[in-house]
């Protein structure tokens, strides 16, 4: 892998990677479906009903990623459709149980069309309302409340498990996964939104991080260029730099947020490479970067 160069995954695809993928999305994801469908169907607080199905969702993405990281997988997109595969499942079998649960056991089905034809029976009528005094929701209205659940779980396994893989890399040399990345400087704000600051890097002139300097420490709660440094542990070859621009704003209650804003992610730098950048930070910035 060249210096000034994006890490990119290999594509490798190793089966006993995939089939722990599939795994993990055939076991986990029905499992926590079923479990939000019940609870769906017994608990009256629909925003705490919302929030167990997008955490179902989202942690069935979850073992997905692990699961093809403990796999050794490097192929993105194979991660991304198991992840599919989980929120389906997800999906179906909330449905499953949710209509299970409101019968109290007496519609009890698998087949999709079958859940289907139920469904649109049910819409008519409608079966839960929003207070103790208002109507049922139904028609339009309860089929838009249905889709945008839908879409939901649909979408957050994927989501999840897309995200959480792409925050992994992987050194091809020592057959490992590197660490996650550190910081090692926290550098003055960019005012291009940092195109001059990439430009610089992937050509190799380390030394903009010097032009750049030091983020002042009386103006540091105003933002600064932060850069983030992950090396392979083993071979020390491979080395990794992220860069963002982060900013502050406070909220109602005076606190500071920050708000991060990417400018490259993942710029391979050689062993020359890093020790200029290194000798370009300032003494503090320096130590912190010698110790990643």
């Amino acid at each position: 892998m060249q210096a000034g160069r994006y890490y990119r995954w290999t594509g490798t695809t190793p089966p006993a990677g995939v089939t722990l993928c599939a795994l993990a999305a055939l076991i986990v994801s029905p499992l926590l479906g079923a479990i939000y469908g019940v609870l769906d169907a017994f608990s009256p607080i629909v925003y705490i009903n919302i929030l167990v199905g997008l955490g179902a969702s989202s942690i069935s993405g979850w073992c997905v990623a692990r699961a093809a990281i403990y796999g050794r997988v490097r192929n993105s997109s194979v991660v991304l459709l198991a992840g599919v595969l989980a929120g389906v499942l997800v999906f179906y079998a909330s449905w499953v149980s949710w209509l299970a649960g409101a019968s109290k056991g007496e519609l009890v089905f698998f087949d999709p069309v079958k859940l289907t034809t139920i469904a649109s029976a049910l819409s008519v009528e409608g079966v839960w309302n929003l207070s103790h005094n208002s109507d049922n929701v139904s028609g339009a209205a309860l089929w838009a409340v249905w889709a945008i659940e839908g879409v939901l779980l649909l979408g957050m396994a994927p989501y999840m498990a897309h995200s959480t893989f792409n925050d992994a890399c992987y050194c091809e040399s020592c057959q490992v996964w590197m660490p996650s990345s550190a910081m090692v400087a926290a550098l003055a704000p960019v005012s291009d939104k940092g195109r001059a600051l990439r430009m610089a890097f992937e050509a190799g002139d380390w030394a903009y991080a010097q032009r750049l300097g030091p983020v002042e420490e009386s103006r540091a709660a105003e933002g600064f260029t932060e850069l983030q440094l992950r090396s392979c542990q083993d071979c020390t070859r491979l080395h990794l730099l992220t860069a963002s621009s982060l900013s502050f704003t406070r909220d109602k209650k005076g606190e500071l947020q920050a708000k991060r804003k990417p400018i490259f992610s993942n710029l391979v730098v050689d062993s020359v490479g890093l020790e200029k950048l290194r000798a370009s930070l300032p003494a503090a910035e320096q130590q912190e970067a010698e110790q990643n």
